[in-house]
């Protein structure tokens, strides 16, 4: 309920008995019960209500009311005619000669006719356009001459907008200005001047439009002859002002302001509106002079009428009204779209399918894969490859219902295997069988290695088949990344726990050209692992290998069938003469006889290989004789080489003076990432050497003259080698000829072009301002063809050429310095739909420099402007990437302002946006923290980590599961006893939770809330787990000597647990063999790795019988005695062999556990062991709480963490491997540092393995545990807006919130115990301590407080306070208990207080009370669960079912209903905002209006009287309705109220309010404003975050204030799009 209580002004009695200021020792002062029922109001839900009896009192419309327009020529200076809530466009109109500021705006002297205060402020479209007026003395025909000109009435108009409140009062809204006639003079003086103003710049900046109603900005005539008329004494009355002059055609001071102008008019929406009708005989100012005639975007349209009524009209429908209007709408839809480059507004929900990437943006997989088989199809001869079909094998292949059958066809080069792959594909398809293909390729980045070949694979499944992609959709909205997940990890998320796990129909995947793969041995090992539900065949092409070929036989196994075929050239005969005979017109002989038999000898000298045959036809197209064409068949030899040296040989003498450019062309195919199209490739060579060639078909017919026996264009237009083999004879070193590729020197050319391009005009940021905002192209529009290319690639070609390239290295540090590298991310944001191009740039930018240190000392301005880039391209991606895909244009505003101050995008670009900037915090770089993970009662005592989620085992046997993403709780589950060990199972849906006795499977999965599946009684602990690849069982390692295997379908009961003791009691035969220390499973899970004390480590197979493979570590030779193991971890890499070993004398260990021998070692001080899930990274934990890095194969130091903190417990890294969780005695930590970042290997092949940047044993700023906030209020003291700070040392501070520096310590209450409530009213500070001691202490100054001067001092209140908290008035202090509420009133002159009053508190823990906005001596008290305030029959709208949401993992059993964290009511509209926390600290918002009164029952006051009487009164209650209901999906964080706004923070962390003035009306809206770093919501004690006084987001962090200022300008001004709030 809402309880309205009345804190009347107490008696003197009142005062003098309340003694020192503790509790009221006069029996007056309580009652047995609540309040009497005088101060009683109990407000209620207005669903409840049947007959509400008043309305609000707070009127939904405060539009000022209009004031006179039509009497009188109108005021002079600046005057508002129109002023609505909140505005976002100021609209200024300046009439001209004898003009006024109403007159010149109407077209009678009588009401309605003021368009612009009476017309426009009606239109849809003007909502939030506030308008005005500006007049000035411009009448000619005044008495006294008038020494005033144009200039002096611009300076007038910018000193009144300097001054007007409406404009600089924290406004900052965009500024159109309309002048009439010498009114368009006056406001292009305005623009020039106030932009050479340093104090006006800003108001400068906001001007966006400028619209001209018959202005001579070129001169008038009728100035002439007005002129001349006032010289020539006429009327000896007039005098002849000087702003007429200003008039005149060639008027210097016009001319003068029209050459500044000039130089800015290209920043502003232009129009010019001239007349078409005379006036008084004659055209004032024509079209030539009516039009400014420079900038080009300027609209110049004609009106129908005379210069007087251009700019008044007859009634809204009057054409020229109507033009005009429609023109300021398309002005102000534009700018109000750009919002200067403000924001857009997306609903408030977890995002749906529509609203996730697409899959193959996730997947990585753009490329068009189909473009190969195409181009291979297109050039198939019908009938060819039917020699296949007579295999005995591939018949059977196609049919057999085996669950994988591996078919590898292979031979030599040019035998025409991609065309049997193309036929097999193509006739699976017509067979309507579902078939995925994959054709490596040398030159092409997207088409190397295997990861690319799984992406592909998975990508083309999910189109076939809906539940594959559903699944996949299930990871991506998960959060889990696959952007740089190795093929090990897309194994095993997509394939081995997701795909292969479906029932679906038979599967056939073609790979061709294995051989041409960059890690092709890494795709046997995963194949051999295959467990498919489905019969998958695979279709494998490459060229003979040894290699391949010990794979291949490799993989036969009870479950996999291996076919090896070879293409023989007797296969092909009959395929090449088709192709002849297809192509016997281009044999040159003229008899069918002489044609078959020049054809015959062509096929027996291919000896099967196209390749040959191809090139003998090219080569006899050249011939006129049979001698020529003799010569032909013996001088192409089979082997390539002679004949690619002979090609060349060819084109250096026909060709010598274009040897440049087919060098350059050569290069681009020879060593670009990807084939280029025709349009790129001429594009690239423009820029590589400045040749331009003039259109598409130029440069094709270019490539074909020059070029043609090496390159083809292939159907899809990209420009391709004619074959792989002519790549490696080009960049051969044995290749001496004149066009060999040096690749060194080609990757420099081309990363120099790149280069160019991208510090060139086409990234430069355009002026927002053209023919219309909604016209205005996309980065992505506007640049051309080689765009993609450049920026996908640069970085590439950079580290692929020499790193002592001086040029290059200039070129980079001024792309890097230049507003175009936040183009450049822009772009790659909006056309890729992904951001690793830019994550690839930052490690290559790495690498780059750690190459170029070998040749120069890495040291200089430029180095570190390279260095520092680097980091924040890897920082910028993983804080802030999932806001830049959304809106990509926020890369230019809002992601500079919140970097760290010492980053080069703060340096750089933080400064074009001054409205938004972070103060406070002393850490001036990137932070490897984000986020804190409280354990606020008990330390956990495991952790386990999945796909989905983060679990915390804890010793009461609680189990708390947050986000792996968002760390935010989800639920919480209860295994029945101390929960030691945890795990998940691969796919991430299913937790085991393990004890000393008992073993728990729990499934997590999106649809269910936690639900036990079984429970088995293991009698031991367990030590490690191992879940097989089908997720079908798990190996559980017991720390009684056995291994279990348990199956996870919860089918076997507990006596059937143990499938096979695969440990006996005694390794030895000893009996009385000790607990071991830790135990590790092999990531194939057929071994365990044991330690015991004062032994040797184990291994021992995990097969069916129970073998003691041997026995490794420091005592395995008795070498050692004190080498006692701390911890072991095998490397999840299975092609990793090592075991790593960490002891506590303080030294970690690699040993190869195939020869059980110590590799290598390293000094380390390792309580803490984990490793990265592609085996490549090892983090330890030491016993200072410092995190290490380092590489697993060399164990050299890569990063190093210094946090001085407690012991980590444990360390655990992320499934993505781009986190690190740690356990700690009150927290963990979420580190995100960026060495985890993924490398791009030193060689060609740019490997997509996940391996860590080298970074050199960089270490960041050292980590100190901070005394931590737990108690905030903000407030305004001295006309200085402040946070009162309480800290977990007992100390209260003050804080400007202009700068977050700690102006002082106001008090300190109990040493080292947390002040737990602080509340003020700026010169009254109120807190409480831990030790429930409280104090009221009053500031008069800044500065210390002394306590022994406090107005109030409780030692000990008691019970625990619930809440402090004033009136609004500042004159009652309340303090609420679990049991008593206690009422202060402040004495009349403000120095003492006492306690009138003292009452039961609400029953219960859903109670707030807050200042009562209709009386600000009243609180107000909600008691009411939000249920009460939501109808159950309200249709609740059908949102997306989400693994990641709270309220799926909701407890059916719980009926604890949500607590109350926030209620405030908004002193504007007087809605009551109520925030809920759920047990999971889930957040609701409520948003309720009043609707009235009515009678309350008695029962609810029995008992109570008013003090000193014994009269009942009849108790009344509000009535409330809900208004807004923002649900968990939709709020992360509720910060409070602010200029009739609910600001709070949203998904994604983006900061978004509520219009609380537009909810009762149809336009109800939510902005989004901007966002926040992850790592300022983590930890602080659940100190929320608020909004301050000018509309500061102030954010506890690690003991200071993060406090992000702009809220101000933002909540203000920003542009939103209209939606539908949740409504009842």
């Amino acid at each position: 309920m809402l309880t309205l209580i009345d804190a009347l002004q107490p008696s003197r009695e009142s005062h003098e008995t309340s003694g020192s200021y503790g509790f009221s020792t006069s029996p007056r002062s309580t009652t047995s019960g609540f309040l009497s029922n005088q101060f009683v109001r109990r407000l209620t839900s207005a669903r409840l209500s049947t007959s509400p009896t008043s309305q609000s009192s707070f009127p939904a419309d405060r539009r000022p009311s209009f004031p006179k327009f039509n009497e009188g020529p109108g005021q002079n200076g600046l005057v508002c005619v129109h002023n609505p809530p909140d505005p976002l466009v100021d609209l200024i109109f300046v009439h001209g000669l004898h003009g006024g500021s109403y007159k010149t705006w109407r077209k009678k002297e009588a009401e309605g006719y003021f368009w612009p205060g009476e017309w426009l402020p009606k239109e849809a479209g003007f909502e939030r356009v506030r308008i005005h007026t500006f007049g000035y003395p411009a009448d000619w025909d005044d008495f006294k001459a008038s020494k005033l000109s144009v200039n002096d009435f611009g300076s007038s108009l910018r000193g009144n907008m300097i001054g007007s409140p409406y404009l600089t009062r924290g406004e900052k809204t965009s500024i159109i200005l309309i002048g009439h006639s010498m009114g368009g003079l006056v406001i292009k003086k305005v623009r020039t001047d106030a932009g050479e103003d340093p104090h006006t710049a800003k108001l400068a900046h906001r001007i966006k439009c400028l619209m001209f109603l018959g202005t001579p900005h070129h001169g008038s005539d009728s100035a002439e002859k007005l002129d001349k008329i006032l010289r020539s004494g006429l009327n000896p009355v007039m005098s002849r002002p000087e702003f007429v002059r200003d008039l005149k055609r060639e008027a210097p001071s016009n001319q003068l302001t029209n050459d500044e102008f000039k130089y800015i008019a290209e920043n502003y929406l232009l129009y010019s509106f001239y007349e078409s009708k005379p006036t008084l005989g004659g055209i004032i100012v024509d079209k030539d002079s009516a039009s400014i005639g420079g900038p080009r975007h300027e609209i110049v349209q004609m009106m129908e009428a005379d210069h007087r009524t251009i700019c008044k009209f007859d009634d809204q429908s009057d054409p020229n009204y109507r033009s005009l209007r429609d023109h300021l709408i398309t002005v102000i839809d534009g700018l109000l779209e750009e919002g200067g480059y403000k924001l857009i507004e997306l609903l408030d929900v977890e995002p749906d399918v529509d609203d996730l990437e697409p899959l193959d943006v996730y997947l990585d997989c753009q490329e068009a894969q189909d473009e190969n088989l195409e181009t291979i199809l297109e050039s198939k001869v019908e009938g060819t490859c039917s020699w296949l079909e007579r295999r005995p094998d591939y018949p059977l292949w196609k049919q057999s219902v085996s669950m994988v059958w591996f078919y590898w066809l292979h031979g030599p080069p040019g035998t025409g295997k991609s065309v049997t792959s193309a036929h097999v594909i193509d006739q699976l398809h017509s067979q309507d069988e579902y078939v995925s293909h994959f054709f490596f390729t040398n030159g092409n980045r997207f088409r190397r290695d295997v990861a690319s070949l799984l992406r592909f694979l998975a990508f083309q499944m999910a189109q076939k088949h809906e539940e594959v992609a559903t699944a996949i959709r299930e990871l991506q909205k998960a959060g889990t990344h696959l952007e740089d997940a190795d093929e090990k990890m897309i194994w095993k998320k997509l394939f081995a726990s997701t795909i292969l796990k479906m029932e679906l129909e038979p599967q056939y995947w073609i790979i061709d050209a294995l051989d041409e793969c960059s890690d092709f041995t890494r795709l046997f090992p995963l194949i051999k692992s295959a467990h498919s539900a489905f019969p998958l065949r695979i279709f494998v092409t490459s060229r003979t290998s040894g290699e391949i070929r010990r794979s291949v036989e490799q993989l036969r196994s009870p479950h996999i069938r291996v076919t090896i075929d070879t293409v023989a050239a007797e296969d092909t005969e009959a395929d090449i003469s088709r192709l002849l005979q297809v192509k016997e017109l281009e044999i040159p002989v003229h008899d069918d006889d002489s044609r078959a038999e020049m054809a015959s000898k062509i096929v027996k000298g291919a000896h099967g290989s196209f390749l040959w045959a191809s090139i003998v036809l090219k080569e006899m197209a050249y011939t006129f004789s049979k001698e020529d064409r003799e010569r032909v068949l013996e001088d192409v030899p089979l082997d390539m080489v002679p004949h690619y040296e002979g090609i060349v040989g060819q084109m250096s003498k026909k060709h010598l003076r274009k040897k440049p450019l087919i060098q350059t062309i050569l290069n681009w195919a020879v060593c670009g990432a990807r084939p280029l199209s025709v349009d790129e490739l001429r594009l690239a060579l423009f820029h590589d050497i400045n040749e331009n060639i003039e259109g598409r078909q130029a440069m094709q017919k270019t490539i074909e003259f020059l070029c043609g026996q090496l390159l083809i264009i292939n159907k899809h237009g990209a420009v391709q080698l004619v074959h792989s083999t002519l790549r490696e004879f080009l960049l051969s070193k044995n290749t001496t000829c004149d066009y060999a590729v040096r690749r060194d020197e080609a990757n420099s050319r081309l990363c120099t072009a790149c280069l160019q391009y991208l510090s060139g005009p086409d990234m430069r940021s355009r002026s927002r301002l053209m023919t219309g905002a909604k016209l205005k192209q996309s980065i992505v529009e506007r640049v051309n063809a080689f765009a993609e290319y450049a920026s996908a690639n640069f970085t590439l070609h950079l580290v692929r050429g020499p790193a002592d390239d001086d040029e290059i290295f200039k070129l980079l540090v001024k792309f890097l310095r230049s507003p175009n590298v936040l183009s450049w991310i822009e772009y790659v944001a909006l056309k890729f739909k992904s951001l690793e191009h830019i994550q690839e740039a930052g490690a290559n930018l790495r690498r780059f420099l750690e190459r170029r240190a070998k040749y120069q000392a890495p040291f200089g301005s430029d180095f570190e402007t390279v260095s520092s880039w680097s980091a924040d391209l890897l920082r910028i991606v993983s804080k802030f990437g999932r806001h830049i895909l959304d809106s990509p244009s926020q890369m230019h505003l809002l992601v500079p302002p919140i970097c760290p101050r010492t980053s080069s995008m703060h340096t750089q670009f933080a400064s074009r946006n001054p409205d938004l900037h972070v103060v406070g915090l002393s850490d001036t770089t990137w932070a490897d923290a984000i986020s804190y993970v409280e354990h606020l009662e008990v330390k956990p005592t495991s952790m386990a980590c999945g796909s989905f989620h983060l679990a915390f085992g804890k010793e009461t046997g609680q189990v708390r599961i947050l986000s792996a993403q968002t760390c935010q709780e989800m639920c919480i589950i209860q295994h029945g006893e101390a929960v030691t060990a945890m795990a998940f199972d691969n796919s991430g849906h299913r937790l085991v939770t393990s004890g000393r006795n008992t073993a728990k499977l729990w499934d997590l999965s999106e649809d269910s809330s936690p639900e036990e599946l079984w429970s088995k009684k293991l009698g031991h602990r367990c030590s490690d787990f191992y879940f097989s690849d089908d997720d079908e069982n798990i190996l559980v390692a017991t720390e009684d000597n056995h291994v279990l295997c348990l199956s996870l379908n919860g089918d076997d009961d507990d006596e059937e647990v143990v499938k096979a003791s695969l440990l006996p009691e005694t390794a030895d035969g000893s009996s009385g063999k000790s607990k071991p220390i830790c135990a590790s499973f092999s990531p194939d899970g057929d071994m365990v790795a044991v330690a015991y004390p004062s032994k040797a480590i184990e291994l021992w197979s995990c097969e069916n019988v129970p073998v003691l493979l041997g026995r490794c570590g420091r005592r395995a030779d008795n070498s050692s005695s004190d080498a006692e193991v701390e911890s072991i971890l095998f490397n999840p890499n299975s092609e990793l062999q090592y075991l790593v070993v960490a002891y506590k004398k303080g030294e970690i260990s690699l040993i190869d556990y195939e020869t059980r021998r110590e590799v290598r070692s390293t000094p380390a001080e390792p309580h803490s062991l984990s490793s990265s899930p592609d085996g490549h990274t090892l983090a330890t934990a030491d016993a200072k709480g410092g995190i290490q890095l380092w590489d697993f194969e060399t164990l050299s130091l890569l990063y190093r963490i210094n946090y001085h903190s407690s012991t980590v417990g444990n360390l655990l890294f992320s499934r993505d491997g781009r986190r690190l969780f740690d356990i700690r005695q009150t927290h963990s930590v979420v580190w995100e540092p960026a060495a985890l970042i993924r490398r791009y290997d030193e060689d060609d092949n740019l490997s997509t393995s996940g391996t860590s940047v080298a970074y050199n044993a960089s270490v960041v700023p050292d980590y100190d545990d901070p005394t931590e906030i737990t108690a905030m209020v903000t407030c305004r003291f001295l006309n200085r807006e402040q946070a009162i700070v309480g800290k977990e040392d007992g100390t209260v501070s003050a804080y400007d919130l202009k700068t977050g520096d700690k102006l002082g310590e106001l008090f300190a209450l109990t040493k080292d115990q947390d002040i737990t409530h602080i509340a003020t009213t700026g010169s009254l500070v109120a807190g409480a301590d831990a030790t429930k001691k409280i104090v009221v202490v009053k500031r008069e100054k800044e500065g210390a407080l002394d306590l022994e001067k406090a107005l109030v001092t409780i030692e000990n209140f008691g019970e625990q306070v619930r809440q402090i908290t004033f009136s609004g008035s500042g004159q009652q202090l309340l303090i609420a208990g679990t049991k008593t509420t206690q009422m202060w009133q402040l004495s009349s002159d403000g120095k003492s207080l006492g306690m009138p009053y003292r009452m039961e508190s609400p029953a219960g823990d859903c109670w707030r009370f807050f200042p009562c906005v209709e009386d600000r001596n009243k609180f107000q008290l909600l008691d009411k669960a939000r249920d009460e305030f939501i109808p159950s029959e309200a249709p609740q709208p059908r949102r997306l079912n989400r693994s990641t949401t709270a309220e799926s993992f909701r407890q059916r059993s719980s009926n604890q209903p949500p607590r109350i964290r926030t209620a405030v009511a908004d002193p504007e509209t007087g809605f009551v905002v109520v925030e809920y926390e759920g047990a999971k600290s889930t957040r609701e918002l409520l948003i309720l209006e009043k609707t009235g009164e009515r009678p309350e029952s008695p029962t609810f006051a029995t008992g109570m009287a008013p003090l000193g009487s014994s009269t009942q009164e009849t108790p009344t209650a509000d009535c409330y309705r809900l208004l807004c209901h923002l649900k968990s999906t939709q709020i992360r964080m509720f910060l409070g109220l602010y200029n009739g706004k609910a600001v709070y923070l949203g998904p994604h962390l983006w900061v978004r309010t509520v219009d609380l003035s537009l909810l009762s009306t149809s336009k109800s809206i939510r902005r989004k404003h901007f966002f926040i770093p992850h790592e300022y919501i983590g930890g602080n004690h659940q100190v929320q975050a608020m909004v301050g006084p000018k509309g500061e987001i102030v954010f506890p962090y690690r003991g200071e204030l993060a406090v992000l200022r702009g809220g101000e300008f933002y909540f203000r001004s920003a542009h939103v799009h209209s939606e539908s709030l949740l409504m009842p």
